[in-house]
């Protein structure tokens, strides 16, 4: 069937399983290779500590190419100090960066290995290293450097900080010196792809133990369910301005609006709320509204006013809804709906008409509280552009974290009424937000 919100088309089986996961910690792995990498590197080695991954190799080329993979899969690097920087420098062969990721391979002499042992020490030493790589050719049939195979366990026993190895090869036989490695306590994986998936579920994992419990005191919502049931099931739906009354009871700031059948009516509601205002059509059965250029924007005066009325409603009927004209620097849109397995979804997403045209949305399970709202905020693609940019001023995170927890809660005290709902847009500035459009329907 086809989804009545823009939130029940986004959303879909899979999203509900993202969210439940994201919930509990689980770690989902696209692939067996990346689930045995994984379940290889957490079996095996102490868990990540904070900060990034600190890789050693012995080519340049290959340290491009795990360079360019992290990038891919959103893998951090640590950010090594220049204490750490000036230490690698000292031993490093002539002519190499100290930096991470590091390339060590100078000369292949008698001393070759000993830079190896020197750095990898020193890069696991570094504050910002929560895990250790080192890349190296190692296969059964040929380890050009047996020494390497000695280093690493000399470095991974006098370091409480997990350690990995990496054969770049995906398809290389090495069985016998995974074996040994195994034995060790470190984890031999094929295939920089595999080794740095495995990477991101250990740092995900620790990300995940170090989660902040969300209240227990979270306060809950007071909707009047009785008054609204009636509501939903003669209409199937509420219009804008009751979905925006019933969403105030949740909690959430909404703006003010008004009814109108006529020009008289209209003109009225104009005097209540003041100018510049927002005309919208109000008229049964019309869900999107902008989709039918049912909304006039910033209308300043009379004349404007009912100019505006009297082409809408020849054209979409005369029941209109009127709201004071608001602004913010940013759109986003809050969803709700109704999974068959887990009950109540909520999403966040950038909102506005681009809800549909950009993939930026994070869905979670309610209800929670404005902390772990704003955890949910800060995994969307354009969180950074809350903090101001090119010289502006930073966004109002934490009001925009309030109202989607508030919105969370309201999702679960309306779960016995089976809706779905979209708040679009969600209007945010540098002194709060406000919800100006609402749409709350039973959910098929």
């Amino acid at each position: 069937w086809a989804a009545a919100t823009h939130s029940g088309a986004i959303a879909g089986n899979d999203a509900a399983y993202e969210a439940l996961f994201d919930r509990y910690g689980v770690l989902r792995a696209r692939s067996l290779d990346d689930l045995m990498a994984t379940a290889q590197l957490l079996a095996s080695t102490p868990r990540a500590q904070a900060g990034g991954l600190a890789a050693l190799t012995d080519s340049g080329g290959l340290r491009s190419l795990l360079m360019d993979t992290a990038h891919d899969l959103n893998v951090p690097f640590a950010a090594i100090s220049d204490s750490t920087k000036a230490k690698l420098a000292d031993c490093l062969p002539h002519g190499l960066a100290a930096e991470n990721p590091l390339d060590a391979a100078g000369p292949i002499n008698a001393t070759f290995a000993e830079a190896f042992e020197a750095s990898l020490g020193l890069l696991l030493d570094d504050p910002d290293t929560g895990i250790g790589l080192f890349e190296f050719e190692a296969r059964d049939d040929f380890l050009y450097a047996p020494a390497f195979l000695d280093l690493v366990e000399k470095v991974a026993t006098s370091h409480e900080k997990p350690l990995l190895v990496l054969n770049s090869f995906s398809g290389a036989n090495n069985r016998q010196l995974a074996t040994r490695l195994a034995d060790l306590g470190i984890p031999l994986i094929n295939g920089a792809e595999n080794a740095l998936r495995a990477v991101r579920h250990a740092l995900a994992y620790r990300d995940f133990l170090r989660r902040p419990i969300p209240s227990a005191q979270t306060p809950r919502v007071d909707v009047d369910l009785g008054a609204w049931t009636p509501l939903l099931e003669g209409s199937g739906g509420l219009d804008e301005s009751q979905a925006l009354d019933l969403l105030r009871q949740g909690g959430l700031p909404v703006v003010d609006t008004e009814v109108a059948m006529d020009l008289q009516g209209v003109r009225a509601a104009a005097r209540r709320l003041g100018y510049p205002l927002v005309l919208k059509t109000a008229q049964p059965g019309v869900q999107h509204k902008s989709d039918l250029g049912g909304v006039h924007l910033n209308l300043r005066d009379d004349a404007a006013l009912a100019a505006a009325y009297a082409e809408m409603s020849a054209r979409l009927g005369p029941r209109v809804i009127l709201a004071p004209q608001v602004s913010g620097e940013m759109e986003f849109a809050f969803g709700q709906v109704l999974d068959p397995q887990f009950g109540p979804l909520v999403m966040i997403a950038a909102g506005g008409v681009l809800i549909e045209h950009v993939p930026d949305r994070v869905f979670a399970l309610p209800p929670f509280d404005a902390g772990e709202a704003r955890r949910l905020i800060d995994r969307l693609r354009c969180r950074p552009l809350l903090d101001g940019v090119r010289g502006g001023q930073a966004l109002d995170v934490a009001a925009l974290a309030e109202a989607f927890a508030s919105f969370s809660q309201t999702a679960v005290a309306l779960a016995p009424l089976e809706v779905e709902m979209d708040v679009n847009p969600v209007l945010l500035s540098a002194t709060g937000c406000l919800a100006v459009d609402a749409l709350i329907v039973k959910s098929r």
